[in-house]
């Protein structure tokens, strides 16, 4: 469970991952239920962790700005496994990035 994307998230997820890898582990639930979301940065880390390649995982563009995309670059530790996440009506902003990408590429 991520109850927060903050700036510790990223090495607390791999490490957890890592663990339970090791422990032999061959499905992630990743709970974002009740997560109000976070550091934009947090969630495109996290993302890719689950993403492959170059894939978008999100965008910002604004009548001032151009378009900046933030992408998947990374070999993150669970690119093939499978993957559930789990969102509810509390789940906002860095969790929506998170798991909007998730849906988008079909990871989960």
């Amino acid at each position: 469970k991520l109850n927060a994307f903050s700036r510790n998230s990223l090495k607390e997820v791999r490490d957890g991952i890592k663990e339970l890898k090791d422990a032999g582990m061959e499905n992630l639930i990743f709970d974002l239920q009740g997560n109000g979301g976070g550091l934009l940065r947090a969630a495109q880390y996290l993302s890719d962790e689950f993403l492959s390649d170059e894939k978008l995982i999100v965008y910002s563009e604004g009548r001032a700005q151009p378009r900046a995309d933030l992408k998947a670059g990374i070999d993150g530790l669970w690119e093939d496994g499978k993957l559930v996440v789990l969102t509810d009506e509390y789940s906002a902003s860095a969790s929506e990035i998170l798991s909007g990408a998730i849906q988008d590429w079909d990871r989960g």
